[in-house]
């Protein structure tokens, strides 16, 4: 049985913002239309609850709620820069090392 997918007005408003990457939306909108048939996909993760779930599309995130009946697409975000890249698995923060004091 499918599931309906419904999208939060924020989520329509966040995925207008990634328009100049048409291969990419198109890659976050085909990932949302698969959760209709397979909510829990591999590599979605529980996001505080086991009906609100994380999915990760290339460099795009996905935020959602499985209820009964529907998926709510709660949020679609671009990742941040240190978690960008494929399979990086955690972010990883940029640390700054100051240079040694030259003697003098």
């Amino acid at each position: 049985m499918s599931l309906r997918i419904d999208y939060d007005e924020r989520a329509i408003d966040q995925a207008a913002a990634f328009l100049d990457d048409p291969p990419g939306i198109r890659e976050v909108l085909d990932a949302i239309d698969r959760l209709a048939d397979d909510p829990r996909p591999p590599g979605s993760f529980p996001y505080g609850s086991p009906d609100l779930r994380r999915l990760r599309v290339g460099r795009y995130r996905i935020l959602y709620e499985i209820t009964d009946d529907t998926i709510a697409i709660r949020h679609i975000a671009a990742a941040p820069e240190t978690d960008s890249k494929e399979g990086s698995g955690l972010a990883r923060p940029v640390v700054w090392v100051p240079a040694p004091s030259e003697p003098g």
